[in-house]
């Protein structure tokens, strides 16, 4: 008994050790950061969206499922009872784009980055990614955002392969 019990701690504490993602409905997500430095964005249109007055920018990076293909229209984000929708897709670290095209992955290892404009701070709030497509009832999942406090989010070469969690 006591092996199996130091078998299972030596195992737990080498689990700690590796990233940890969170399944969502088109794949797994890596990594959840806000900040308040602006965020550029190429083809971005202020008639869509307004001018841009966020107090922060959340950053969701994920990897999709195998045959899954992701869009701006595909989820939105709720902070403290408020959505808020996608407004860019960065793919790898190849910056932010507004498009309205489904991106498809070409590697299994492509990583996206979905960009969120936030009209409130971010710091003791509850954190949900809702996707706009059916079945809604398992359409959310909860995640742990970390705080830059105004630093750049992470590119795709700092996010690890097992997630950042």
């Amino acid at each position: 008994m006591k092996k199996i019990c130091l078998s299972l701690l030596a195992f737990m504490l080498f689990a700690a050790c590796f990233g940890k993602t969170i399944p969502f409905r088109s794949g797994e997500v890596l990594n959840a950061e806000f900040t308040t430095q602006k965020v550029a964005i190429e083809n971005f249109s202020k008639l869509l969206f307004g001018v841009d007055s966020a107090r922060c920018y959340a950053v969701v990076a994920v990897r999709l499922a195998p045959g899954r293909t992701i869009s701006i229209f595909d989820y939105k984000l709720k902070v403290n009872n408020n959505f808020y929708p996608t407004v860019a897709i960065q793919k790898n670290y190849n910056g932010f784009q507004y498009t309205t095209d489904k991106i498809t992955p070409e590697r299994e290892s492509d990583i996206f980055f979905l960009l969120f404009f936030v009209d409130t701070n971010m710091s003791n709030s509850s954190y949900e990614l809702h996707a706009n497509f059916q079945p809604i009832d398992r359409a959310k999942v909860v995640l742990p955002f970390k705080n830059l406090n105004g630093q750049t989010p992470q590119d795709s070469t700092m996010i690890k392969y097992d997630g950042n969690f």
